[in-house]
């Protein structure tokens, strides 16, 4: 469990396995992690790897830290450029930062994916899931029909990415009369907008090993591409390359700290109802095998754990 203060990251660790059974195996540790540093970044990823042990990978990857720096974009509370650059540092900055110091161990995976040489079990291999959120795909859905039709892309890569965030923080900072100022809370949609984009184009990357249609030498590429990715880590995955999947999963309007301050009518679903949907991605039909997809927890405040449903739903809100 990563935690920028790692104080806290030890105490949520002992609250959760508090909550277990005596007699129960649960192993859970803190690492210290600040998303927005290089440094911790690494010595995280450094110090999971000496864990696991030399030759283990990591299974599972889930890319969690968030903020909502700004909730509004009205009259009272005009649009803040450093907050909406914080935004976009954590929220997408922080996922590309940790998923590329992980992917060595993500590739490392034992006896999941298959080599790019014969295509295995697509839902035994690694899995990422970015947490994101549906203002990303309704944001997707609001900006220029241009824009919008080169981030959904095959093409696209993280350089144009980072270009259209950027690009589009500057317009919001230097022109008030920007349609951008008109999407709610914007600065986290370009956030979980790019969050789902890079989703999208790390599923196609690191997924296409063992895609069964399509062109044949789109298909050889992406294997290409895959085999040329692991050789170039510094934890070298035994035999040939291995797929890593990757989905994006929303628990809904949930009542974390980015609830803090909340004065509206819309009543927050209990953070464990909400996380449901990471249960569901992981471990339930809903998706296995699945790459490049984006989830959502489905249910309203107060429905009952038992009863939780989530869904797969479009990366595009029209």
């Amino acid at each position: 469990m990563g935690s920028r203060d790692l104080a806290a990251g030890k105490a949520a660790v002992a609250d959760l396995l508090g909550g277990f059974e005596d007699g129960a195996e649960c192993s859970v540790i803190a690492v210290q992690l600040d998303v927005t540093d290089d440094a911790s970044v690494k010595a995280a990823a450094k110090e999971i790897s000496e864990y696991l042990g030399k030759g283990r990978g990591l299974d599972i990857l889930v890319n969690n830290a968030g903020v909502l720096l700004q909730k509004s974009d009205n009259e009272e509370e005009k649009y803040d450029a450093a907050k909406g650059r914080k935004t976009v540092e954590v929220n997408f900055e922080g996922t590309v930062r940790v998923t590329e110091a992980m992917m060595p161990l993500l590739l490392l995976q034992r006896g999941g994916g298959s080599g790019v040489e014969e295509c295995g079990q697509l839902e035994e291999a690694a899995h990422v899931v970015n947490v994101s959120s549906g203002v990303g795909t309704r944001t997707l859905a609001r900006i220029r029909p241009e824009q919008r039709a080169a981030l959904v892309d095959a093409s696209l890569e993280l350089p144009a990415l980072r270009e259209f965030c950027a690009a589009a923080l500057a317009e919001l900072e230097k022109d008030e009369s920007s349609p951008y100022h008109a999407i709610p809370t914007v600065s986290y949609g370009i956030s979980k907008l790019a969050v789902n984009c890079y989703t999208q184009m790390m599923a196609r990357r690191y997924g296409a090993a063992c895609r069964k249609d399509g062109d044949e030498a789109e298909n050889a590429a992406s294997n290409a591409a895959l085999a040329s990715a692991a050789a170039s880590t510094t934890a070298k995955p035994r035999g040939t390359a291995r797929v890593v999947r990757f989905n994006a999963a929303s628990p809904g309007f949930t009542n974390t700290r980015m609830c803090d301050g909340y004065t509206g009518e819309r009543q927050p679903k209990s953070p464990s109802l909400g996380a449901s949907v990471f249960r569901d991605v992981l471990f339930s039909d809903l998706g296995k095998g699945k790459n490049g997809k984006f989830f959502k927890q489905a249910d309203k405040a107060g429905t009952q754990l038992r009863d939780a449903s989530s869904r797969e739903e479009p990366w595009v809100a029209l």
